[in-house]
């Protein structure tokens, strides 16, 4: 009896919240002038309905739909434009409505609760980090001084193909691609080269790889804000934040070692983190250390991944078309001819 009873209350009760969460769906939809879509069910919304290639099917609900379409992607909505007009008008001519991410757990937790360039919803603490990002690093300005830098990362890489133990050994591209885009950054945005010889993983590769990594992660709470903690039981939320924790503790080894003047040398070169601590000191600035070590990951994950990507991507390409690989090679030999290596900028 008792069990029967118990069953009845959880069959009652399922009922009041489904409807309950209905009408109030319904409170919300009456409000808004939302455009069409596919009907969402309960707690899910339309998440069931984006399996397999999502292009695709997105594709399939815009010839239901229209061009413009509207989910709920478990408790957060979402709208779905599928033309060159929308587009448009959502990246250019409303760009300060959308341009703010979302805050994604992934992205607050790395950017330190949204103290970067790439998570910062628009206001004027996003414009003064982006024009310290352009002025201090991205300007033309800067080039020509990151030039030697480049050119004996380059040099290191290509000495350690030459020399390996078997010459007849195959060369991991893309073990060496990510080497040298982070020697890179790290040499021209804060003065720190990665510890170790090419063709060894580093410890701050590593660390980047399982960051990179985790930003395909799903995180429950992104879909369901109420259901986190579900995130710990996963696994995923304790892997995030030892990998966060990890990257938190190089981060603070950079910034102190800049603050060290007397190990660095008074007459060293002012780099990113240079500046960015000197703003710091400045009065009324706004910059704290949150800012800095944000700004840090930014330019580790956005000028090591994507720079890394596009030449191993690239190379694939090659290896799968002999004779445009041959093309490329050709070329290259009639511009550095027999001088080993091209002095050109």
């Amino acid at each position: 009896m008792a069990l029967t009873d118990l069953l009845l209350f959880l069959v009652s009760t399922t009922a009041i919240l489904y409807v309950l969460f209905k009408k109030l769906l319904q409170k919300e939809k009456s409000k808004l002038n939302l455009p069409p879509g596919p009907k969402p069910i309960p707690i899910v919304g339309n998440l069931h309905q984006l399996g397999g290639i999502l292009p695709q099917t997105a594709y399939g609900l815009s010839k239901i739909y229209g061009p413009i379409i509207y989910m709920r992607m478990g408790q957060i909505p979402a709208i779905l434009v599928h033309t060159t007009e929308l587009a448009k008008e959502i990246m250019h001519n409303q760009d300060l409505v959308f341009c703010s991410r979302p805050a994604l757990t992934v992205l607050q937790k790395y950017s330190f609760n949204g103290c970067d360039v790439a998570a910062a919803p628009y206001g004027d603490q996003w414009r003064q980090l982006r024009k310290i990002f352009i002025l201090e690093l991205l300007s033309n300005r800067k080039l020509p001084f990151f030039r030697s830098s480049r050119q004996a990362e380059v040099d290191q890489m290509i000495n350690s193909i030459r020399t390996r133990p078997n010459q007849d050994s195959p060369v991991n591209i893309s073990d060496l691609m990510v080497r040298l885009s982070s020697s890179i950054v790290c040499r021209v945005a804060f003065g720190y080269r990665s510890e170790g010889k090419y063709g060894e993983r580093s410890r701050l590769h590593d660390l980047l790889e399982v960051g990179n990594a985790h930003f395909d992660t799903v995180f429950i709470a992104d879909y369901f804000p109420g259901f986190g903690w579900m995130d710990w039981f996963t696994g995923s939320r304790f892997r995030i934040e030892r990998n966060a924790k990890d990257l938190d503790m190089f981060y603070s080894k950079v910034i102190e070692e800049h603050k060290d003047v007397h190990k660095r040398g008074e007459d060293h070169e002012e780099d990113f983190v240079d500046v960015m601590l000197r703003l710091c000191k400045e009065e009324d600035s706004k910059i704290t250390n949150d800012h800095i070590k944000g700004s840090i990951m930014n330019v580790l994950v956005g000028g090591t991944d994507t720079s890394a990507s596009t030449v191993i991507w690239a190379m694939t390409e090659l290896s799968r078309n002999p004779r445009v690989m041959k093309k490329a090679q050709d070329e290259l030999r009639s511009i550095v001819g027999n001088k080993g290596k091209s002095r050109r900028k």
